[in-house]
């Protein structure tokens, strides 16, 4: 029998299979919830002469080879993003690299654990003067600032990992990541290729080798095999009939953190005046993470909180969270914030956190992960198939480049059994 695939999320993942899987000449079927695509890739018009507003995901951390290749495809280029690191410490400019020495050691003693431990067990262990000295400090801010991770639950061994591969060079897709996701699309084969917005799922009946999807928009679509491309939060919000509890149980058990990022548009880049190669800037307020268009000098600013610190701000709404981000810029550049307010001429905002298809930013890794990713790297009975950048085991996790990589494992294990 000729496959019929039906595809929950128009995410990378999604997205990535799609093309794959139509190109081999296998009908596809992509139901997405909202009325755009991408998923937690979000790219819109910018006001202010930026490249791209990116309210999702914004930067490649490095070369990264499946991204790079179909960016290459796609004739789209890349732009390294420019400028210096700097901490605002009492209005007084410190180099982000007085830690070097000691981050070394940090990464050497990651290196001696042969057993997995969360990482905070791991910085109560071996950094000297506890949660008091400013490389505890430093290492939980970056677990939890950058890979999002709730430090009691996150996995030393694959933070560790990560860090190893991070690369200093970050790139940003020229135009927006959008670009790419348009690319995916249209090189997806017409012929095999349907595409269906504002289709929430809400159920799936199932046995071997047949799907029955229904949307809450009363649509329902058939096939004979399933991929759930979403991130692992919504999977309880749809209903399997017969329940598919363990692996619904295992994406549930997954790290996914929260994110706040807010970008602010201003009349002019005033900060250029302090900071002129400033790229990141790091202060002490309540959004403690701010970085700048460069080499570009728009006069765009994007804040950042990440980890379980972002839930801490109660009122999320855009006013609520811009009050915030200017306070905390008034701290840092020592401008009062009356003076922001007035020069303040855009607000870009959307909280993933609240966004009721994603529910979070993306995953970090949980000690003993594995045997989460060994239950859903396995179809349910040759009919179900999952994908995202959460079940991923490679370098890059959270990532653009997981989320490909997923729907590209997925595809291909598709084809291999239809063989």
């Amino acid at each position: 029998m000729e496959d019929r695939i039906i595809i929950i999320g128009a995410g990378a993942a999604g997205l990535a299979a799609s093309r794959l899987l139509t190109r081999s000449r296998h009908h596809v079927t992509l139901l997405e919830a909202k009325e755009h695509i991408g998923g937690r890739i979000l790219s819109v018009d910018s006001t202010a002469g930026a490249d791209s507003i990116e309210l999702g995901a914004e930067f490649l951390h490095g070369k990264l080879p499946l991204t790079t290749a179909l960016l290459s495809q796609a004739k789209i280029s890349l732009v390294e993003s420019g400028g210096e690191m700097f901490h605002e410490n009492n209005q007084r400019r410190v180099e982000w690299d007085q830690l070097t020495k000691q981050w070394g050691e940090l990464m050497r003693d990651m290196g001696r654990i042969k057993n997995d431990i969360p990482f905070r067990v791991f910085l109560d262990q071996y950094v000297a003067g506890g949660n008091h000295s400013s490389l505890y400090r430093s290492a939980r801010g970056f677990a939890e600032g950058f890979d999002l991770a709730d430090i009691r639950k996150t996995s030393t061994m694959a933070i560790r990992d990560e860090w190893q591969h991070e690369e200093d060079q970050q790139f940003r897709v020229k135009g927006g990541y959008g670009r790419l996701i348009h690319y995916l699309d249209k090189s997806s084969s017409r012929k095999y290729f349907t595409l269906v917005t504002d289709a929430p799922v809400k159920s799936v009946a199932w046995r071997k080798g047949e799907v029955k999807v229904f949307t809450s928009k009363d649509q329902a679509f058939f096939g004979n095999k399933l991929i759930v491309a979403i991130p692992p939060k919504p999977y309880s919000k749809i209903l399997f009939k017969p329940a598919i509890s363990v692996y619904r149980n295992a994406a549930l058990s997954l790290g996914f953190g929260h994110a706040l990022k807010i970008m602010l548009e201003f009349q002019r880049p005033f900060w250029q005046k302090t900071h002129p190669h400033a790229g990141f800037v790091f202060g002490n307020g309540d959004i403690p993470v701010w970085w700048t268009q460069l080499p570009s000098k728009t006069p765009l600013l994007t804040g950042w909180l990440g980890g379980p610190r972002s839930q801490k701000i109660k009122n999320r709404s855009i006013d609520g969270v811009t009050a915030v981000a200017i306070r905390s810029i008034a701290q840092i550049f020592n401008i009062r914030e009356n003076s922001l307010r007035a020069s303040l001429r855009e607000i870009y905002f959307h909280d993933w956190s609240l966004d009721e298809f994603s529910m979070g930013s993306y995953s970090y890794p949980i000690v003993n992960v594995q045997s989460a990713l060994k239950v859903l790297t396995e179809p349910v009975e040759k009919t179900i198939f999952f994908c995202g950048e959460h079940i991923y085991a490679g370098h890059w996790p959270g990532t653009v480049e997981a989320a490909l990589n997923s729907g590209k494992a997925v595809a291909e294990k598709i084809k291999l059994r239809s063989v």
